[in-house]
């Protein structure tokens, strides 16, 4: 294993290898080369063209597009294919000149990285990475061009202090044959807590999903800041403090035939991989690096929990007058293990059996007229609706070893340096209180058990 930085064993099983890079730009190249009809499919967006969107929308007079002269279009897509290019060679090759990542900490399922090498002085660049059950299809609907209103709704699953998100311009338009590839230009204003001013950013933003010959599909969003008066004419929110970003967005991969493994914790899961770059005063010079870091972590935990939750029908949930007592159960009801005096016992909220805290899951369901609940979740219910179990990292030190970024295996997980090992202890923090206990009545009522009155 190489200390140079990221790089795994040749045989490690899912160490991605050149070869991934090759059939990656062949395909990138041979698509790229076809002739697809730019008018021939506009998916709904809105954006079928800068008049026609403009004209068949009544109240569009408010939706600024911003005209951009040919060679500063060209310029602006040369900057964002060139940063497109830098990323997809950081996670799909290990040669030791790409970029590595050095493993920072691990903190509730989510595993972060900084990156130290491609960086200039002042600059900050890192990534969370995590794994959802969602499709990278599904995952990238996220992304794709939509009108004003959908964009919105589709960023605020991201961030939830998002206060406006629109479109200016459309650099590239999907095609009925890649109706995933895009590019357009993206504004968006965010709130900042305290005293400490807004923060709005204005990025080019590409899009693409390719489907490999291994089997594998990957799929990526990423965005550069762009700094043109145009755009900040159109924006049109003065007194704002710019955030600006390179080399920044989503990488997904979902592993092919070739990659899977039955006895691997993440196979058949998407790999998401949220990187972050971000230039001097992009964020409070106060803030240290990993609570930047986990700022960020929280978005892409969210957006794991958006997809999750799809999978989790409350409506299904039997009520609380059919669960079965704590009191009168002797064993876990999935690995029957016996319960003693102190064992704790907890009811699942869909199917109102009692098991041991081990086979349960604390997830965030949403309810019709109430919004999103915490409810603990059997692990036989999880695995019925198709949905996988956290598995808790090692808690041993392997020492300093290192590992890609690319590689789907365990051994990503037990490889992290001893201080993100001793910072395990702190996803323990997942205790039972009476906001768990959510149930339904009979009459379909959501309620918490009564407090005794002290």
């Amino acid at each position: 294993m190489s200390g140079r930085g990221w790089t795994t064993s040749p045989n490690a099983p899912n160490a991605p290898s050149e070869p991934d890079e090759h059939r990656w730009m062949t395909e990138s190249r041979r698509l790229a080369s076809s002739k697809h009809p730019s008018s021939s499919f506009h998916r709904s967006t809105g954006f079928a063209s800068s008049r026609s969107g403009r004209s068949d929308r009544s109240g569009a007079s408010d939706e600024p597009h911003v005209e951009l002269p040919p060679g500063r279009r060209r310029e602006i897509m040369a900057r964002v294919h060139d940063s497109v290019q830098h990323v997809m060679a950081s996670m799909l090759t290990n040669r030791a000149s790409n970029v590595h990542w050095r493993p920072k900490l691990r903190k509730k399922s989510i595993s972060y990285y900084v990156d130290d090498t491609s960086v200039k002085p002042g600059q900050t660049r890192f990534c969370c990475v995590s794994h959802t059950n969602a499709s990278v299809a599904e995952v990238m609907e996220l992304f794709l061009m939509t009108d004003t209103e959908s964009l919105l709704k589709n960023n605020r699953v991201l961030y939830n202090n998002l206060l406006e998100a629109r479109v200016l311009t459309v650099l590239r338009r999907p095609t009925k044959e890649r109706p995933m590839h895009s590019m357009y230009v993206r504004y968006s204003c965010f709130q900042t807590p305290g005293p400490m001013v807004n923060r709005d950013m204005c990025v080019a933003v590409a899009t693409d999903m390719i489907r490999q010959e291994d089997g594998s599909t990957i799929g990526y969003c990423l965005w550069d800041s762009v700094d043109d008066p145009a755009f900040a004419e159109a924006a049109q929110t003065p007194g704002l403090q710019p955030v600006t970003m390179f080399r920044s967005g989503f990488f997904l991969r979902s592993s092919g035939r070739e990659q899977a493994y039955d006895d691997e914790p993440t196979h058949g899961q998407t790999k998401i991989v949220y990187m972050v770059g971000m230039e001097p005063g992009g964020w409070a010079p106060g803030l240290t690096t990993r609570l930047l870091m986990e700022k960020f972590g929280a978005n892409l935990g969210r957006l794991c929990s958006h997809f999750r939750r799809k999978h989790l029908d409350s409506s299904t949930f039997v009520m609380k007058s059919q669960w079965v007592s704590k009191g009168s159960a002797r064993n876990c009801r999935r690995c029957l293990k016996s319960f003693q005096v102190l064992s704790k016992r907890v009811n699942c909220h869909s199917c109102g059996q009692v098991v041991c805290k081990s086979c349960s899951s604390k997830e965030t369901v949403e309810l019709h007229a109430v919004g999103l609940v915490p409810m603990r979740i059997c692990i036989s219910c999880l695995e019925n609706a198709g949905l996988s179990h956290a598995v808790s990292p090692p808690t041993t030190a392997t020492g300093h070893r290192r590992n890609r970024l690319g590689t789907d295996s365990l051994s990503e997980s037990t490889t992290q340096s001893q201080s993100v090992v001793e910072m395990e202890h702190e996803d323990d923090g997942d205790t039972d209180t009476d906001a768990d206990e959510w149930a339904f009545t009979p009459s379909g009522v959501l309620v918490r058990p009564y407090r005794i009155a002290t």
